[in-house]
């Protein structure tokens, strides 16, 4: 076993250790993986780089959570994040979650200041592996497009979609950023009732699609969810979330006002169960107002300025699963996950799609060995328009071990 993974199994007995003296709740996970993948594979597109597509087994994730009660009416909640660095390297070590909660008495809100879960959509209330069902992300959450944070529509060329920056390469951006955490500040409601009622409002640092916490200029968004449960067996939920997210780098020193470009999200998202069976999933559509940079000119198109661009992508995926009542903690499930792009109204691009259309097809199982003990593993295809080596060579398996309480 490597050296690296001791210090993990102590951070999974620490709880145990402090919570006499410190009166805090805690809980941990680590996530050991083995993978194989298609020669094209890469992180930016299957979470697979491509200098690790064949057989290999190391961590992959490893979580501290707390939660520090400071009266009834405050909480305080952080978590402690290392994981492998652009899917290589275990090491990188964030904060991703530290806020300061205030739930008034005798209240159906609350307020939360500093970083939390983005409440857009389903998807990202689900942090933890053991909360999800699948090893992998569905599309909108880790397929990286044409949309860059420094130079807006890049309509790359070549093997993978990614341009050349002054020596840095840059992948574009996800539709919504797989990270999951944003700042600012959060108002809660909810109500108490057989069927609740739950809304989310949430001024934070920019659109989803963002990874860095504060650049500049300062990005500023709107992000809301309303969630309610028409009947016992069904939830939905209904979001949206406006915000800029270009930084200002030399790259588009050309550009006035960087905040004038912008993401605008819908979506949608359900779960359902009966028997034996549940279904689950997320329909959003994403839109953008962003210049446009051409590759062979390595500059913005321009008439007297640069021009600027509407885009979309509509994005869903549907989860199926089944827990055999034969064998219980086990599971088996299917995913359907799709991202289709819009056309560029362009007199130099007309007609022509800003990205390639995306279809991943997936298949997981899993079994919970003991309370604290979970295996899943899965499989999937995906293909890509104008595309065909794609097709055939991003196609990943993915063993996952995970211990937790």
């Amino acid at each position: 076993m490597p050296l690296k993974i001791y210090p993990f199994f102590i951070f999974l007995f620490l709880p145990f250790a402090s919570y006499a003296q410190l009166q805090l709740a805690w809980n941990a996970n680590v996530d050991m993986e083995l993978s194989k993948a298609g020669d094209l594979s890469h992180f930016y597109y299957n979470e697979i780089h491509n200098d690790l597509t064949d057989w290999h087994f190391d961590l992959t994730q490893a979580n501290v959570m707390g939660q520090l009660f400071l009266s009834d009416q405050f909480k305080m909640s952080a978590r402690l994040l290392v994981k492998r660095k652009w899917g290589k390297e275990f090491g990188q070590i964030s904060i991703p979650q530290l806020n300061l909660q205030w739930f008034p008495k005798e209240k159906n809100y609350s307020l939360t200041l500093g970083r939390f879960i983005n409440p857009y959509g389903s998807f990202n209330e689900k942090q933890l592996s053991t909360q999800r069902t699948f090893i992998s992300i569905p599309l909108a959450y880790g397929y990286y497009h044409g949309i860059s944070q420094q130079i807006g529509l890049m309509l790359a060329r070549g093997q993978y979609n990614k341009i050349s920056l002054n020596g840095e390469v840059d992948w574009g951006t996800s539709t919504v950023y797989y990270g999951g955490y944003v700042g600012g500040l959060q108002f809660s409601w909810w109500t108490d009732s057989a069927n609740p009622t739950s809304l989310k409002v949430a001024l934070v640092n920019g659109a989803s699609n963002i990874r860095q916490v504060f650049g500049t200029p300062l990005n500023v968004g709107l992000v809301s969810r309303l969630k309610f449960q028409p009947t016992y067996f069904w939830q939905q939920g209904v979001s949206i979330s406006l915000g800029s997210f270009m930084e200002r780098t030399e790259n588009n020193e050309v550009l006035d006002n960087l905040n004038q470009y912008y993401q605008l999200l819908i979506g949608t998202d359900y779960s359902l169960g009966t028997g034996f069976f549940s279904f689950s999933g997320e329909i959003m559509a994403a839109f953008y107002r962003v210049p446009i940079y051409s590759p062979e000119e390595m500059d913005f198109l321009s008439d007297s300025s640069p021009l600027t661009q509407t885009l979309s992508n509509i994005s869903s995926y549907l989860d199926i699963k089944y827990e055999p009542p034969f064998l219980s903690g086990s599971f088996l499930a299917y995913r359907l996950d799709a991202l289709v792009f819009g056309k560029i109204e362009n007199d130099r691009y007309n007609d022509e799609i800003w990205d390639n259309h995306v279809l991943r097809h997936s298949i997981g199982v899993g079994y919970k060995l003991f309370p604290f003990l979970l295996v899943r593993g899965m499989a999937s295809t995906q293909s890509t328009r104008n595309k065909p080596a794609w097709s055939t060579q991003q196609r990943t398996f993915r063993l996952m071990l995970t211990l937790h309480y």
